[in-house]
């Protein structure tokens, strides 16, 4: 842990010495630059946290994204979006977003799982693409165990079987708010493949995968255009 701190407070004191075209908001409240955000997260459950990036500045910016995994571990799966989604091993967007003089972002997207408990840092800089000292920073610290406490304000269940599966799954959900809410299955790049809408109560959907490329897909209820539940769904041949 020591070294840890270490590590952060080394980011840090980097971070803090550069100035600044660009702000963080985080649930719509301003960042300080190295703010940290904390989250509890589920074992094998995927975690999305969103940030938007203002630009303060009187000029437009083309505005980067690079990752830095501060501590992480073997079973640990990270990776973002900005102006696509990318693959875990991808830690810089290959092109920016341009931000327009005292204007908003809302592209970002940080998601991690992980099947290992533990506790987990990543560091995420914006920066300026021809100024890499312009830049503002935010750590995410993710507390994983089996019985942290989901981030949802009503009983939301989402199971499916088989898995792994070949050619058909049944998706079994339980929810009673279904305002905006369907259930989407996306690839591990983020490309949809499926969605559909949500009736309230018990439910079950059935779907053919039959067609499906064998690999690894995540399956969530998403309300409002933002998951309340994710989790991880193999096809296998």
């Amino acid at each position: 842990m020591k070294q840890t701190l270490s590590i952060l407070t080394f980011f840090s004191c980097i971070l803090f010495a550069n100035a600044q075209s660009l702000e963080l908001y985080y649930n719509d409240t301003k960042m300080i630059n190295g703010d940290t955000i904390s989250v509890n997260v589920l074992l094998d459950n995927l975690d999305q946290q969103f940030i938007t990036v203002k630009n303060i500045s009187s000029s437009t910016k083309s505005v980067m994204v690079k990752r830095y995994d501060i501590l992480t571990a073997e079973g640990v799966i990270i990776s973002f979006c900005w102006d696509a989604c990318y693959p875990p091993e991808t830690t810089v967007s290959p092109t920016p977003i341009d931000i327009n003089a005292d204007d908003i972002c809302e592209n970002f997207t940080a998601d991690f799982m992980s099947s290992t408990k533990g506790r987990f840092y990543v560091l995420y800089v914006f920066y300026d693409k021809n100024n890499k000292n312009d830049s503002a920073a935010a750590y995410i610290e993710y507390n994983c165990t089996n019985n942290a406490i989901a981030a949802l304000q009503e009983n939301v269940v989402l199971n499916v079987y088989p898995n792994p599966a070949k050619d058909k799954v049944k998706f079994n959900y339980i929810l009673e708010n279904t305002d905006n809410a369907f259930l989407r299955v996306y690839t591990i790049t983020g490309d949809i493949v499926f969605q559909q809408a949500l009736e309230s109560g018990s439910n079950t959907i059935s779907l053919d995968v039959n067609s499906w490329a064998t690999g690894v897909y995540m399956y969530a209820i998403v309300k409002n255009n933002r998951n309340y539940i994710t989790k991880k769904l193999i096809i296998a041949k």
